[in-house]
């Protein structure tokens, strides 16, 4: 019994480090939230809401439009990847016409 209760101890000295060590790289924690932090608690986790009503609609507005534009960003890019997908092509291609009509 002496030596499980040794091992129980160190693996949790072990987890409490891993812990430690997961907590110094992410940040510091958020608090909770709470009617001091400017949080109205509802009976679920998931009703958890702003008291400020436009502030929620705010954040919302911007947050979607940062979605929004970063959508529009990876658009833009694919869109470029597939012209010059395209340009090569074409590249190739008028190089095989240029080498036929030289022959020719």
């Amino acid at each position: 019994m002496a030596r499980y209760s040794r091992s129980l101890k160190r693996s949790t000295s072990r987890c409490s480090l891993l812990v430690d060590v997961i907590g110094s790289v992410a940040g510091p924690r958020l608090p909770a939230p709470s009617a001091a932090n400017g949080y109205r608690l509802g009976n679920a986790a998931s009703t958890m809401d702003p008291v400020n009503p436009f502030e929620t609609a705010k954040s919302m507005a911007s947050d979607s439009f940062y979605v929004s534009v970063g959508f529009g960003v990876l658009v833009f890019q694919r869109l470029q990847v597939q012209r010059r997908d395209i340009e090569k092509t074409l590249a190739r291609h008028r190089q095989q016409v240029d080498s036929t009509l030289r022959k020719a």
